[in-house]
């Protein structure tokens, strides 16, 4: 996508330099139960919220929520062509985090 110029997980890394991250996502905002990650681009904004609910028993809940703010076509064309894979990422790292709360090795 480096072409078309939509920034690549690498050039994220680079870019934000020493700033807090999450492997290649930018820690925006940090509160005690959520964690904003983020990254602009010319073609779209990403934010991820990791949002931790406390339980009233057991363990306490995990809610991901995403948001993709589109600005033009290669934008609302990268979204379309990336979504199923991302929702599989997505289910994917919920079920790591839920083994390793369970204790279980993933």
């Amino acid at each position: 996508m480096g072409p078309l110029g939509v920034k690549s997980s690498g050039e994220v890394r680079r870019l934000r330099g020493g700033r807090d991250r999450i492997d290649f996502f930018p820690v925006l905002a940090c509160s005690a139960n959520e964690i904003i990650l983020g990254a602009d681009d010319r073609h779209l904004d990403f934010r991820l919220s990791l949002l931790r609910r406390p339980a009233a028993q057991g363990m306490p809940v995990l809610i991901a929520t995403t948001v993709v703010h589109c600005h033009n076509r290669l934008g609302r064309w990268y979204l379309a062509a990336i979504m199923p894979f991302h929702r599989l990422i997505v289910r994917s790292s919920l079920r790591r985090i839920e083994g390793h709360r369970q204790g279980k090795r993933i």
